[in-house]
């Protein structure tokens, strides 16, 4: 039988032996436009649903500047600490994005250093020995915590830093307002140069005297105040500038040509694993540029996934630690930018709130396995810990508190606005367990508040819509300015913060403005995609891989698929979901008897519905997943939403 224009079955066909020698020849044709016939309708496919989201199917090399013009001078001066022995410091704050680019920047530097140790018949010359100088160059880091919920003040971690180490470049990640003025209150060294990296344009002052790096303008395609790139993806390009301006920097020396080889050979590109994890985890929407890195990252991770822990370490395909980190959080092989996401997310976050962010860069710089597994599972452990905690009295706090809308215009979109919370002081600890609780429940920004001390308000802010960290980065300039002392902690998702209570009515009008600024942003792109429906030879396994591979995120969705089908058969899996067994159903009607379709329809069975009856006709929603084991791969459709449509009668049915 032949359906959409290729037969319905492979393993259908006769065996050649049942054929003569002209049948023979009719025979390979045929199977040969099937083949060609089945590759079109999927490119046909894959067209279709990347111009659905204003892409290109070809692909396309990304040639942007990522860095502005100063990035040359400051990628000179740490070659030239590089070649001579000097100390770099990097100083950032405890989330995601900040600890993966210390450890991006690390593993670079430590990378070259490996490159240059190769050579080791290197001459003495006027400019000295380049075989002794690996042994004295250092990279280091310092972390400031700033969480409420401990005390201290976080610049004096910054302070001891400088005072033990001595460096002679200062790497400042996204300072906050008040943290350069810190650093030149403490009368460094007139060589020492303080280099400012920003993941946004600079919107607040920065002293003249500094080199700032941020992302070049033309990566803004309509906002310059929208954040173009995370501060790894510009600090591993900062790395390989780097690089450039080392090589250019020994063309002179005797050896050149062995060094520059050498050099040259300093896998950086290993580090794109790292740029998509912190895109992913800084859930950036998904521009063209950022599908461009994440997709070349996942790959790469799982390119390191089917080699051998040891070959893939030093290859540099896939470390020790990251290797660690996806098997403590049990994320299925080959990844996807999702899995990711949602698999790392939570133990980042958990990590760099409770103070223990030196897990994580230990973990992912070590070259011993065992040593980066104990680091995951002690990372794996505080994990549980925090989200976790023993709160026998927390369900009683969910009766009492207060709830405030809110009165900006966005407060009528459900996703874009905003609750307030009123905690008494007693319960203070037990704000961010609150946050999350309730926003589980009703999936909107939260913002629980407790009074920390005499004139301080604490707030947990919880959301899914804006930035969290990007925005209480901005709190800090704006409400310093009328003598505010703001102290935070934050990731994309949530943040911690202590504030004057005379500040918290400022604070609120800033997260009103950023909920209604995204929600113009996400309603504008966030129309429902249906990428229509999929013949027989088009849900093939080949369809369903390429799907799983692309980076599908934020304003850059996962295709959905919608047709109708008849209902074979359906049974119950554990209890709560149903595996539908369905056939086509043509436009005009008919029922086609190619071969079934699995679909999977989770959290679905009623005790007062039922499952659904054989020949029913539903209309679907569906995403294109693929199910794997040892031997085969099978192709599925998980269901989105469903109507029963019956004698022309449609009943709505939860999806």
């Amino acid at each position: 039988m032949i359906l959409n224009g290729g037969f319905e079955r492979m393993n259908d066909w006769p065996n050649n032996a049942d054929f003569t020698d002209s049948d023979q020849t009719t025979f390979a044709s045929t199977k040969r436009r099937f083949n060609e016939d089945s590759a079109h309708a999927l490119a046909a496919v894959k067209k279709a649903i990347l111009e659905k989201r204003d892409d290109a199917y070809t692909t396309q090399n990304v040639g942007h500047k990522l860095i502005n013009e100063m990035a040359e001078s400051v990628a000179s001066n740490i070659a030239d600490a590089f070649l001579y022995g000097r100390k770099v410091l990097v100083v950032g704050r405890s989330n995601s994005d900040h600890v993966l680019a210390i450890v991006t920047f690390i593993r670079s530097m430590k990378l070259l250093s490996q490159a240059m140790q190769r050579t080791r018949d290197v001459i003495e010359t006027n400019r000295g020995s380049l075989g002794d100088w690996c042994g004295n160059f250092e990279t280091d880091y310092s972390l400031m915590y700033s969480n409420p919920s401990q005390s201290g003040d976080p610049f004096t971690a910054v302070e001891e830093a400088l005072g033990t180490k001595s460096p002679d470049i200062i790497l400042v990640l996204d300072p906050v307002k008040g943290l350069l003025d810190y650093l030149e209150a403490l009368n460094l060294k007139d060589d020492i140069r303080i280099v400012s990296v920003l993941s946004d344009s600079p919107r607040h002052e920065i002293r003249p005297s500094d080199a700032v790096l941020y992302p070049d303008c033309s990566l803004f395609e309509e906002d310059v105040n929208k954040k173009a790139l995370t501060l790894t993806s510009l600090v591993y390009e900062l790395c390989t500038q780097c690089r450039e301006q080392a090589i250019e920097k020994v063309v002179k020396h005797p050896r050149s040509q062995a060094l520059m080889a050498q050099l040259q050979s300093a896998c950086l590109e290993s580090s794109e694993g790292l740029v998509a994890l912190s895109l992913l985890l800084d859930d950036m929407p998904m521009t063209r540029l950022v599908r461009h890195f994440v997709k070349r990252g996942v790959e790469q991770i799982n390119r390191g996934a089917i080699l051998q822990p040891r070959t893939a370490h030093s290859k540099g395909v896939l470390s020790y630690g990251m290797r660690s980190l996806l098997a403590e959080c049990e994320l299925p092989l080959p990844v996807t930018s999702q899995s990711l996401q949602f698999g790392l997310s939570p133990l980042f976050s958990a990590l760099c709130y409770a103070g223990t962010a030196e897990i994580l860069i230990d973990c992912l710089l070590s070259n011993e396995r065992k040593t980066a597994s104990d680091k995951a599972a002690k990372a794996s452990l505080i994990k549980a810990k925090t989200y976790f905690p023993s709160l026998k009295h927390l369900a009683g706090l969910m009766k009492g508190d207060s709830e405030k809308l809110d009165p900006s215009p966005a407060g009528d979109v459900h996703r874009f606005r905003y609750v307030v919370h009123d905690l008494d002081a007693a319960n203070e600890k037990y704000i961010p367990v609150f946050a999350e609780q309730k926003h589980a429940e009703h999936g909107v920004t939260q913002l629980v508040v407790s009074e920390s001390a005499p004139g301080y308000a604490r707030c947990f802010v919880r959301s899914d819509v804006i930035n969290v960290n990007d925005v209480l980065r901005e709190c800090s300039f704006r409400l310093a300015v009328k003598g505010a002392n703001f102290c935070f902690w934050a990731d994309a998702f949530s943040g911690d913060i202590l504030m004057p209570t005379s500040c918290f009515s400022d604070f609120e009008k800033i997260i009103a403005r950023c909920l209604s600024e995204s929600s113009a942003v996400e309603q504008s792109s966030e129309n429902v995609i249906h990428d229509g429906p999929l013949g027989v030879n088009q849900r093939t396994s080949a369809l369903a891989l390429w799907v799983e591979k692309q980076p599908w995120g934020r304003q850059y969705p996962e295709p959905l698929f919608r047709q109708s089908f008849v209902v074979q058969k359906s049974s119950t899996l554990m209890e709560s979901h149903q595996e539908v067994k369905v056939r086509d159903v043509t436009p005009e009607g008919k029922v086609s008897h190619g071969e079934a379709f699995n679909l999977l329809w989770r959290n679905s069975v009623d005790k007062d519905q039922g499952r659904l009856r054989p020949d029913s006709i539903i209309d679907v929603e569906y995403r294109l997943k693929v199910r794997r084991s040892k031997s085969t791969s099978e192709v599925y459709g998980e269901i989105v939403n469903l109507s029963l449509v019956t004698e022309d009668i449609a009943q709505s049915l939860p999806g």
